[in-house]
């Protein structure tokens, strides 16, 4: 259902609904099965939250002893705060691998960080194990494959989902 440009509350067969409504099919196509439909639709969110970063979590994590890598779960990270035992968390610098132990530290608590893969890497080297909140943005973590399930992205960019569907449809099936 809309409301004047934009749509209320999709859920997965509304935005099925609309995207074939734009590319002229109706709902008992062959070509434009409910199964087809929900593939890209699933793509669409999780390509529009990788590239706007509208997902965010907090992850905290605990560094090793001996060890810079710490894994996290997300796309990429966006921000990274230290947590001492007592008193405010302290914000850790962002770095390029190239400049791991090029830059000057003080003291051994994490300074700085930079993101490989799916793992933060830590400088200096922890000496022991750390606190540390890391900011992340998300994709999606389940798919929407019942019809009344909602898309997880923030509802502006729901009718991006559509939009991006119909797209992939002319570009990769005509």
């Amino acid at each position: 259902e809309e409301v004047g440009d934009v749509m209320a509350f999709p859920d997965l067969v509304d935005i099925r609904n609309r995207v074939r409504s734009l590319m002229d099919e109706d709902s008992n196509s062959m070509f434009l099965t409910d199964a087809i439909l929900n593939r890209f639709i699933n793509d669409g969110e999780r390509d529009i939250a990788i590239k706007t970063g509208c997902i965010e979590n907090i992850d905290s994590v605990t560094t090793t002893a001996s060890s810079r890598l710490v894994q996290f779960s997300g796309h990429k990270i966006k921000y990274m705060e230290y947590v001492p035992p007592s008193g405010s968390r302290l914000g850790v610098q962002k770095i390029t691998l190239k400049h791991l132990g090029r830059v000057p530290v003080n003291g051994s608590i994490p300074q700085y960080w930079c993101q490989f893969g799916g793992n933060a890497v830590i400088h200096p080297i922890p000496d022991s194990a750390y606190t540390l909140y890391i900011y992340v943005s998300d994709y999606p973590h389940t798919e929407m494959s019942e019809d009344t399930d909602e898309p997880t992205i923030p509802s502006a960019y729901h009718e991006d989902i559509v939009q991006f569907v119909s797209e992939y449809e002319r570009i990769f099936l005509t």
